[in-house]
């Protein structure tokens, strides 16, 4: 059989509905009591998504007795990205979709364990370390996806601290200057009126400079508020500890794409655009 639907469903590209982020929404909605008929849209999502695993399970049977060991590595991908998912029988409303939904996991759990035990050793290593791949994959796809909108996160952030400590800085000064003045001017009038005009200029230049940044900084504002709605930042962060740079990214990402595809001895599996 062609392994292509196994790697999709690995990395969560050829089914969007199972992963744990949908899972989660899933079961805030039914906790929340959301409208009915956006939960019921989200069930089918879920239903869809358990039937297309299903039907790849399946698959992956008919060639187990040609390949064992591939079928075995296919099985535990799909045990995998099932148990990851977080999409379990509870979730759904119906008894139907309930028993669909536990049949599904037996289905693919049994499976996945029957033909991994009936592996020796060395297979065994061999789908241990296909998994492991997949998962990496999954996090370098991630990481390396949105490491450019992270850098312009923190390239906001950073010019609004900085906006804002100058902003402080002008009105400290205008202050001292005010103050200073003040102090002058029981000893001389002439020097507190120059420091009061030289405070009063500090502080119009300050007002001026205020009133040029808030336009600029609303939009940076609003670029903030945009890339953290989309971004996970802790997974974001974790992963550039483990990853450091987009560059060795790049080579662990070429990495588990070439074990992957010797693997499955189909060097194809992961071209045409996949990362896209």
């Amino acid at each position: 059989m062609g392994w292509g639907d196994v790697i999709s469903i690995g990395l969560g590209l050829g089914n969007a509905a199972l992963n744990a982020s949908n899972a989660s929404t899933l079961q805030q909605m039914k906790l929340q009591q959301a409208s009915e008929a956006m939960y019921r849209e989200f069930i089918s999502f879920a239903r869809n998504g358990l039937f297309h695993l299903k039907q790849t399970a399946e698959n992956v049977l008919t060639g187990e007795d040609e390949s064992p060991l591939k079928a075995a590595g296919a099985m535990r991908i799909l045990d995998y990205q099932l148990s990851s998912s977080g999409i379990t029988p509870d979730l759904f409303p119906e008894l139907v979709d309930k028993e669909y939904a536990a049949a599904t996991t037996k289905l693919i759990s049994g499976n996945s364990n029957r033909m991994y035990t009936a592996l020796d050793a060395d297979g065994r290593t061999q789908v241990n370390q296909l998994v492991e791949h997949i998962q990496q994959l999954t996090d370098l796809q991630y990481y390396l996806e949105h490491a450019d909108s992270v850098s312009r996160l923190r390239t906001n952030e950073n010019a609004n601290n900085v906006g804002s400590a100058m902003q402080n800085k002008g009105c400290l000064i205008s202050l001292g200057l005010f103050a200073l003045g003040t102090m002058l001017a029981m000893i001389s009038i002439e020097l507190g009126v120059l420091t009061g005009f030289a405070a009063w200029i500090v502080g119009i230049v300050g007002l001026i400079q205020l009133v040029r940044n808030r336009n600029t900084t609303n939009a940076a504002q609003k670029t903030l508020k945009e890339l953290e709605s989309t971004i996970d930042l802790p997974r974001f962060n974790l992963l550039n500890q483990k990853f450091l740079s987009t560059e060795k990214a790049k080579l662990l990402q070429k990495e588990s794409e070439q074990y992957v595809e010797n693997f499955f001895g189909d060097y194809t599996l992961l071209q045409d655009g996949w990362r896209a």
